[in-house]
């Protein structure tokens, strides 16, 4: 109800700001939009189920001691090292299909999924240091923030309460993560982003893990594309490099080793109780 409440307010706001021409729109107007879409979707039903649900606190962990600040480097570093298992997953899952008979829903899947990535390379373009920074703060910084504190702060420990089991809970939150990003045609590898996440989340104890995680994850597009826009780099970070397979593979073990260190804490955690 309190997501609701906060897609409601969205598109009020959307009427304010664009007027109903959202895609025709001075792209400033529409940075703003999708900054506050970020906070009404995410953050605001959080609070409001604070408030008015009697959610606790506690689902929402901070911590910022020294020890968490090492596990975010080690999230930011996974994160990075993600990235051609993200690829591979990203080419896997465009090459689906539906079946025969659903062809009309798939053409109209893939064609609203040309139109978001063309709404977000026109995000992503930065001609100069200073749009480069309001990209940061709000396609990297705002929704690391909202969408950790929503799905792994708030729907992950609901989910695990509801099934009683951990595991379930974090693959359930992963699922609807996923689905919330309403690319079909994507689902696969933010659904294994999302796994991730929810168990650094679930191994940390701390939101700051998660936070670093998602804002370095989205930081290296907005970065690289802006490099890309103004030709300091040959490659758009949009599209998969296809990087060789025994790099994917070295960096992959890397990950699974420091996502290894931060669950053991965890383990750790557990024994001593």
């Amino acid at each position: 109800m309190a997501a609701l409440l906060g897609m409601v307010l969205f598109a009020c706001l959307g009427q304010a700001i664009c007027g109903g021409e959202v895609e025709s729109a001075p792209i400033e107007a529409r940075l703003v939009l999708q900054a506050l879409g970020q906070v009404m979707m995410f953050f605001v039903p959080v609070v409001l189920s604070m408030l008015y649900m009697r959610l606790p606190c506690e689902f929402i962990k901070m911590d910022f001691s020294a020890i968490q600040w090492q596990w975010a480097l080690y999230a930011a570093l996974i994160m990075i090292l993600l990235v051609p298992m993200n690829d591979w997953l990203t080419r896997w899952n465009e090459g689906m299909h539906l079946p025969e008979k659903m062809s009309v829903l798939e053409t109209s899947l893939r064609e609203a999924a040309s139109r978001s990535k063309q709404a977000t390379e026109a995000f992503l373009v930065a001609e100069g240091c200073g749009r480069l920074f309001l990209n940061l703060i709000v396609l990297a910084a705002i929704p690391a923030v909202c969408e950790e504190v929503f799905f792994r702060g708030m729907i992950q420990p609901v989910l695990q309460r509801w099934t009683k089991n951990a595991h379930i809970g974090i693959i359930l939150a992963a699922a609807v993560f996923s689905l919330a990003h309403g690319e079909m045609f994507d689902f696969l590898p933010r659904f294994v982003l999302g796994l991730v996440l929810g168990y650094m989340y679930y191994a940390s104890g701390s939101m700051l893990v998660n936070v670093a995680a998602h804002f370095v994850n989205n930081a290296a597009v907005v970065v690289l594309y802006a490099f890309y826009s103004w030709n300091w780099i040959g490659f758009n970070p949009i599209e998969s490099p296809q990087l060789d397979w025994w790099i994917g593979v070295v960096c992959l073990a890397i990950a699974g080793f420091l996502f290894y260190c931060i669950v053991r804490r965890k383990m750790r955690r557990n024994a001593a109780v």
